[in-house]
């Protein structure tokens, strides 16, 4: 396995359930988290929190709905003012 020590990893949806599980999984390796949420404000505040405290790893939140092409664009440039480097995606939104 790659080491993900101080890499940055994007995560959409991963204010809850499999994002967050993976969120946490991932910091638990060493990434760098950047947790994006559409509504879910409190939620995403939680898990990148709860990262914060356990893991030695910088962990924030994005909002938007990266269904939105103008969203994903101000989502991309926050990732890259956040860490300089993106380095993962990891897409655990569902449709509804």
């Amino acid at each position: 396995m790659i080491s993900l020590r101080g890499k940055s990893v994007l995560i959409t949806g991963g204010s809850r359930g499999l994002g967050a599980a993976t969120a946490r999984a991932l910091a638990k390796e060493g990434a760098n988290i950047l947790v994006n949420y559409v509504s879910d404000e409190v939620s995403a505040a939680n898990v990148t929190a709860d990262i914060s405290d356990q893991y030695e790893v910088k962990a924030d939140t994005v909002k938007g709905d990266v269904g939105a092409q103008a969203n994903c664009v101000r989502i991309v440039i926050s990732v890259l003012r956040y860490s300089g480097v993106w380095t993962l995606s990891f897409l655990t939104l569902f449709a509804q």
